[in-house]
């Protein structure tokens, strides 16, 4: 009951309802499903430096964009670091949102299971109720009785 009620505080429900709706008219419709990219950050690229990283962005950007297979010896022009950097920070960022919706739709936020388990309040006085039995809380102040589930 407990995770039921996270899943409702979080909004998890809502999300769920969402995408079974949006599978449904897409299938209807006969578009396929959309599928989603495997991450593009990998251990190695984590373990490695990001000036080495970006080198080797740009060294593969200035091949694809030239045509070359030799570098010149001044190094690759400046205008190809900053595109390689501009598509490695794209590329962790969309990671890294893949990895947040993720976790979120997986793992509700903690934050939504402690309110969901948190006792109620009176209606009458605002004091924190304590459990009689069950369902049934109580007020410790005014003695009002609430029901809740």
């Amino acid at each position: 009951m407990a995770e039921r009620k996270a899943k409702e505080v979080s909004g998890y429900a809502e999300l769920e309802r969402q995408a079974r709706i949006k599978r449904l008219a897409d299938l209807m419709l006969g578009r396929a499903e959309a599928k989603r990219n495997p991450p593009q950050i990998y251990r190695e690229e984590l373990e490695k430096d990001v000036e080495a990283i970006i080198e080797q962005e740009a060294i593969a950007l200035y091949r694809a964009t030239t045509g070359k297979k030799k570098i010149p010896p001044e190094g690759v022009p400046q205008e190809y670091k900053n595109r390689a950097l501009m598509e490695v920070l794209r590329r962790w960022q969309k990671t890294l949102k893949e990895v947040r919706e993720t976790t979120e739709k997986v793992a509700p936020p903690p934050e939504a299971k402690y309110l969901a388990e948190a006792p109620p309040v009176c209606p009458k006085c605002g004091e924190v109720m304590k459990r009689l039995i069950g369902s049934l809380w109580q007020c410790p102040k005014c003695y009002m009785v609430v029901r809740t589930g």
